[in-house]
Parts: C-alpha cells; structure tokens; sequence
C-alpha cells in the first residue's frame, strides 16, 4: 500500500465525518471513500471469513510489530484517544516511568517476560493503593534498544484534589528499580505527546547501528526523523517498535479509563462543535493499493492554544 502526503482535501459542508471529543480537544476524520461495512469476519486467532466470496483465508504474521504500519497507526491512535479522553493534566494525576534493576545475578526482564512485569506492577499498585486510595491507569509497556523493558504509568487518583509523591517514596513502592516522575504541566496534548513518547526513539550511535538508512517502514530514515520542541532532541518517528516482539500489547489500563464516544455527522455540524478556528494540526494522505485509491483528512483542534 502506497500512503503519501497530498494537498489539502477540500471537505464538503454535507460529507460525513467522524468526531472525536476529548475534554479540550477534538478531533474530525474524514475518508473520502468510506466502507462502513464489515468485509471479513475473525474465526479464530488463525483464520478470518471474507464475507463477499465465502472464502476462509490465514492471517499473516510478522516477526517485528513495525512490519505492520497499518498495526502500528491502529495501537497508537487507540492509545492517544484513551490518554486525551482520561487525562487532562490535572493535580491529582501524574505520570512516572518505572525500571528494572538487574537482580543479584545480573538479571532482568525482557519485554517478553509479561508474567513477571505484570506480577511486579500488581504489588506495586496493591500498595500504592493502601497508602495514596484507589487510582486509575493507563500502563505503557516499552522496551529498551536491548530488548528490556521499562513501564511508563499515567495514574489518576479520583478520590483527592491533588497528588504528589515524591520519587524517593515511588521507587520504595515500585521496589524493582529507578523511577523518575515527569511534569506535564506544559503539555496540552497529553495524548500526541505520549504515544509519539513511547514509539519514538532518540537518534544516537546506537539508534543508528540498529537500523539500515534505506529501511525503516519502507522510507529512509532520514525522512523519519523529528524534533521535539520542548527538548531539541531528535527522534526517529516509530523507531522503538522495531524492538517490540509480535504479539506484546503496547499498553494496559484500569477498568475505569474508557475510550471516548466517536460520532458520524455532517462537516458542517462537526464545525459548530469547534467554531471559526483554524486547526491546530491538520493532515491529508492519499492512498493507493492494487488501483483502489483514497484520500483522507485528519483535523485536529486545540482549545487552549
């Protein structure tokens, strides 16, 4: 499938669009050839139905997450909607990174090991919870260029005004290792900023020996590249998923963080939810496979910008 970036897609009045609302910000996409209905059904983890012609066909599989980029946009963009729609950077929410030392032998957990990190974040929520109350999480599970794995917590903590742990009494209730607590105080996309966060990686040495310049998702690298203009560091744009093994979640949460409600209207009504202003960050991509070609439109508006 060939995605590349196009002029801007004039979008009718009456065209349908899907509207994403999350506190302040919302979200409008619009696909100029829109299939709303169901053309294969899932049989089982191997085999799917294609509804038109009857027939029963396999999955493929891949070695690396990153061989899917369809797979890659659908985690990150689930995870973005789920992080705007609960978290909006208020003070009874923070956001900590949590590692792994190597025990005495020198040991510690690859991505792969999910039973042991998951075993370790239940007794680190259990007494989280009975020193600081119940709290709500949205857990990203990230490895490191070496294959090990470190968490990144977004927590919620419904029940105070305000929350403030200091890191020193985080790393003595996650007792696996550093934690390092991070301030979003300036982040109005709390969503675009983690999810790009945790699937980016920084362009160093060691980035570079681990990707060939003329492959990453079929583009060269150099065109990957993005800076983050709160640092001056930059990224290649979806690099860590190269070290996700196939089939490892991206991310878990707690049952009280919810997707937001989307909705089909016309273009025209999607407007008056935002008003007279200009998108904060628009996109259009046009697509082409096997002669089927679309065209697309992202818009996304910011309501404390």
């Amino acid at each position: 499938m060939v995605l590349k970036n196009t002029d801007e897609i004039a979008i009718a009045p009456d065209d349908i669009v899907t509207v994403t609302r999350m506190h302040h910000i919302t979200e409008i996409q619009f696909t100029k050839k829109a299939n709303l209905r169901a053309t294969v059904k899932r049989l089982n983890s191997n085999e799917f139905l294609v509804i038109s012609t009857g027939e029963i066909k396999e999955f493929e599989r891949t070695n690396k997450r990153s061989d899917s980029s369809q797979g890659i946009r659908k985690s990150t963009k689930a995870l973005r909607y789920l992080i705007n729609a609960n978290f909006t950077g208020a003070s009874n929410e923070c956001f900590v990174t949590l590692t792994f030392a190597p025990d005495a032998s020198g040991w510690r957990p690859m991505l792969g090991d999910g039973g042991y990190i998951t075993k370790m974040f239940k007794r680190f929520s259990r007494r989280l919870t009975k020193r600081y109350g119940h709290f709500e999480f949205i857990k990203v599970n990230e490895p490191h260029a070496d294959g090990h794995a470190h968490l990144h917590v977004l927590m919620r903590f419904d029940n105070l005004d305000s929350i403030n742990i200091s890191d020193s009494d985080m790393e003595r209730l996650w007792g696996c290792g550093f934690v390092k607590a991070e301030s979003l105080d300036d982040v109005d996309n709390i969503g675009a900023y983690l999810s790009s966060y945790v699937t980016n990686i920084e362009v160093n040495a060691e980035t570079l020996a681990k990707f060939s310049t003329h492959d990453f998702l079929g583009e060269k690298i150099g065109d990957c590249v993005v800076t983050d203009s709160r640092t001056g560091k930059k990224y290649v744009k979806g690099g860590r998923l190269h070290f996700y093994p196939t089939g490892t979640q991206l991310y878990n949460k707690s049952k009280g963080i919810k997707m937001p409600p989307r909705r089909r209207m016309k273009y025209k009504d999607a407007k008056k939810i935002v008003g007279s202003v200009n998108p904060t960050f628009a996109r259009d991509s046009h697509f082409d496979r096997d002669g089927f070609t679309n065209e697309t439109r992202f818009e996304s508006y910011n309501s404390k910008r």
